[in-house]
């Protein structure tokens, strides 16, 4: 029997040598599974768990290599070794549930927060603040701590619950509001900040971040900039105020040269030409030469005596009361076109009773003044008016076929702009209107005038 047993130890010895020669596994820090714990295995078992290594003679053996290599893992990841746990922070009522990559992003996310260049409130529904990153506490001129004691109302002390509700329910509702707000800081000094606030609602928990910004020098400069831009419109009102002044004294100006050339000049000469005519009858055939020369000398007073007349009706406006705007104006382009030799044509729809009489002279003023340019500068053949009027807003745009020129170069060169052009903005804006002037060097040049008019047209 001795030599039996002893038979039997040999082989046994011999099948499994590398197991009779090797000490137990060690205690692993996250498990406890020894060899001598581990329950029989049927060969079923075995061969699920590890169908390749058929050759190993154990079964122990084959799941304590596997269990090996799960923990051999774990012990090798960066949340398990122990500088990271040292590092890990500590949460409560957490017991020992160990983080993974969700710790981490929290972490990144919380610094992110931290250092970001704006501040960033958190509040819930009641104005208590859950988070407060140091950019705010700079911003506010308040302590972490100051801000565990405040409230959203200890800060900003105009708003009320009531307010601060309907605020509330607003964000809530839009989801993103930005609005600017008035600062009181802690050391009593103003500021304007910019709060971008957002809502969010997590795991039935609701609450309002809000992203704030220092907007002070901001808002000065655009303060600043818009009393500027008040300054410069009322100094503009106050010299369009003048330029209308201006032209109301050159218009009345005009009505008395007008009456005077009519009623004392033109009554003058009518009255020698009247007294030529008279010589000439009593001179009569004896003197021949005598008599041409009294004809002669009175066909020239008759053309003066034309000339005067038509002088005074170009600075009178008298006539537009018994003609109307719209005879007038056929009148106007017609002896504009017989005196300068020039081919006119017109369409022009009847706005004379949508018009006051100001307006008309206005428009009337506006007309010959953009005919004398022609007549001066452009040296065209033709020129067309066409008026119309259409939803309350008249069109008059007059064209011409003449050398043309660069409007942006006579805008900025104020030595070759004369008054003509000026004038006939300033017309335009008096009658609430918008002057366009559109020319290039020989493709003739279109004044384009838009003003509101009341009533319908005809």
């Amino acid at each position: 029997m001795g030599d039996r047993g002893s038979y039997a130890a040999r082989q046994h010895s011999n099948a499994v040598p590398h197991i009779a020669n090797k000490k137990p596994p060690k205690r692993h820090r996250f498990c406890a599974i020894t060899q001598d714990r581990l329950p029989p295995l049927s060969s079923g078992t075995r061969n699920a768990l590890c169908p390749s290594d058929q050759l190993l003679a154990s079964p122990h053996k084959r799941l304590m290599r596997k269990i090996s290599h799960h923990y051999r893992a774990k012990l090798s990841s960066p949340m398990r070794g122990e500088h990271d746990k040292q590092r890990r922070p500590s949460y409560k009522n957490q017991g020992n549930i160990m983080f993974g990559r969700n710790d981490i992003a929290l972490r990144h996310l919380k610094f992110a927060m931290d250092e970001a260049s704006v501040g960033i409130l958190c509040v819930d529904k009641n104005g208590s603040f859950k988070y407060v990153n140091p950019k705010a506490c700079e911003l506010f001129g308040y302590t972490k701590r100051d801000f565990s004691s405040k409230s959203f109302f200890d800060l900003f002390s105009y708003y009320t619950p009531a307010t601060w509700f309907h605020y509330w329910n607003l964000v809530k509702h839009k989801h993103r509001i930005t609005y600017e707000y008035p600062v009181l800081k802690k050391k009593g000094s103003n500021a304007v900040y910019e709060f971008q606030c957002v809502f969010f609602s997590l795991d039935g928990h609701e609450g309002v971040y809000a992203f704030v910004r220092d907007v002070t020098d901001r808002v000065m400069a655009q303060h600043e900039l818009e009393t500027k831009a008040h300054k410069l419109r009322a100094s503009q009102e106050e010299l369009r105020r003048l330029s209308m002044q201006v032209l109301h004294a050159q218009d009345r100006e005009r009505r008395r040269l007008a009456r005077e050339l009519h009623d004392d000049l033109g009554q003058s000469l009518a009255l020698l030409k009247v007294r030529i005519d008279a010589l000439a009858r009593k001179i009569g055939l004896t003197h021949t030469v005598l008599y041409h020369e009294c004809k002669a000398t009175g066909e020239q007073v008759e053309r003066i005596i034309e000339s005067i007349r038509r002088l005074s009706r170009d600075l009178s406006t008298g006539f537009l009361e018994d003609l109307g705007l719209t005879a007038s104006l056929r009148i106007l382009l017609q002896e504009f076109g017989r005196v300068g030799d020039i081919r006119t044509t017109h369409v022009l729809t009847t706005i004379d009773h949508m018009l006051p009489l100001d307006a008309q002279i206005n428009l009337y003023r506006f007309c010959q003044e953009v005919l004398n340019n022609i007549h001066k500068h452009a040296h065209a053949r033709n020129v067309s008016m066409r008026l119309t009027c259409r939803a309350g807003m008249a069109t008059l745009r007059i064209r011409d076929d003449g050398i043309g020129f660069h409007v942006e170069q006579i805008g900025q060169d104020t030595k070759r702009r004369g008054m003509g052009l000026t004038t006939i903005k300033e017309r335009a804006a008096m009658l609430n209107g918008c002057c366009t002037i559109q020319s290039k060097p020989g493709s003739g040049t279109c004044v384009s005038l838009q003003f509101p008019v009341g009533g319908e047209s005809t």
